[in-house]
């Protein structure tokens, strides 16, 4: 440092012009040698130290903990119970090997998330169940994968709640096949949710919950989807019926049953909904909007307290009739059933009423069958333009 300052003097020596002296210091060329120096090195003037270099305290971990990152239980094996509140999930397929249920829930407040999984066993005509909500427990759901009981070994149950009532309950984005008893039944709580999955081939119910959207059951061997309300959906069933509920919307319901109880639809209300069945209903109700009904060997293609905007056809051989009601409005009742009717009730307004039964021998069918009927038109080999009607207006 004493070299570097002495070489900065003299530069400034140097940079001042040369005079003649007496002897003495310049004082000027001492002042200009310094204010040299200063514009040159600044940091001269900053040589003390600038704190302490002791650390604080012990170093703090950065990395996250494995519980931060995956905040969540994973299930590898089966059989699995779950005991304790919390968020679990699949990290595999899950197979049984044995008649046993997969995933026992039995404690309130749990999610579950199969991950696009699939839980299956290798046991033939099995019993147990792939998830079971164990007592009425509460706030759970289950979510995106798969149950199956492969395509010749059988689990009972998709998703059940045996001998109990769980609250809260969501599943939805799951699949379900080849279930010798149930597909997904979450029992009888109004708050128990099903969405957006499927189910096939199980050997009694498809799918049964207070509410039901955007979901299908396919050959259920005995009713397709069982429901408070049913949005969107299609239910085909083997015996009783494709859909049941008490409100229907934008519904397809199917039911290939041999029995006059075997119904396409059975709900208290239809909205935008289509109903068949071979021997039953095609649509029973009370009330029918926008809606059609069809029946292959018997009963009728919508029966109803009040229909409107809705067409009901019957193919039977015998007495049946297209559509059944007290009131129709703007509806169109079509058979071909010998001695049957198109449109059947007490008051029609501008309906439409045709039955084509034509085969000699037999009395032949009527169009339409009503006590009152305004705006209405009747088509029929046997009973001609007029139908039946005791009190008509503005017919042709």
């Amino acid at each position: 440092m004493k070299t570097q300052i002495q070489n900065l003097l003299n530069i400034g020596r140097a940079a001042l012009p040369r005079r003649r002296t007496t002897g003495r210091s310049s004082l000027p060329a001492f002042i200009a040698a310094a204010l040299l120096l200063s514009t040159l090195n600044p940091q001269l003037s900053t040589c003390f130290a600038q704190g302490s270099l002791t650390p604080p305290g012990a170093p703090a971990p950065t990395m996250l903990t494995l519980s931060q990152i995956e905040p969540r239980t994973p299930i590898s094996t089966a059989p699995f119970i779950i005991t304790q509140p919390g968020s679990y999930y699949l990290t595999t397929n899950l197979v049984l090997t044995t008649d046993a249920t997969a995933i026992w829930i039995s404690t309130n407040n749990v999610t579950l998330d199969l991950m696009g999984f699939t839980i299956s066993t290798r046991v033939s005509r099995g019993s147990g169940a792939g998830i079971l909500l164990n007592g009425d427990i509460r706030d759970i759901t289950i979510f995106n994968g798969h149950i199956t009981g492969g395509n010749y070994p059988y689990l009972g149950y998709g998703i059940t709640c045996i001998a109990s009532s769980p609250i809260n309950v969501h599943v939805f984005n799951i699949s379900v096949s080849e279930c010798s008893i149930d597909g997904i039944v979450l029992g009888s709580d109004n708050s128990t949710i099903v969405s957006d999955c499927t189910v096939h081939d199980v050997g009694r119910v498809g799918i049964a919950a207070a509410i039901v959207s955007r979901s299908s059951a396919y050959q259920c061997g005995d009713s397709g989807i069982a429901a408070i309300n049913a949005t969107d959906c299609i239910g085909y069933g083997d015996t009783t019926t494709g859909i049941s509920a008490e409100t229907a919307n934008n519904c397809y319901g199917f039911c290939s049953g041999t029995s006059f109880d075997s119904d396409g639809i059975v709900v208290n209300s239809a909205q935008n909904c289509y109903g068949i069945s071979w021997y039953g209903d095609g649509i029973k109700t009370v009330v029918a909007n926008n809606c059609y009904g069809y029946t292959q060997s018997g009963g009728y293609g919508i029966f109803a307290r009040t229909v409107n905007n809705c067409y009901g056809e019957c193919q039977a051989e015998f007495n049946g009739i297209g559509i059944f009601a007290e009131l129709a409005n703007n509806s169109y009742g079509f058979s071909v059933s010998l001695g049957g009717y198109g449109l059947y009730g007490t008051v029609a307004i501008g309906c439409y009423g045709e039955d084509y039964s034509t085969e000699s021998g037999y009395s032949p069918g009527i169009g339409l069958y009503e006590y009152i009927a305004n705006s209405c038109y009747s088509d029929s080999p046997g009973q001609g333009p007029g139908g039946s009607i005791p009190y008509k207006w503005n017919m042709p």
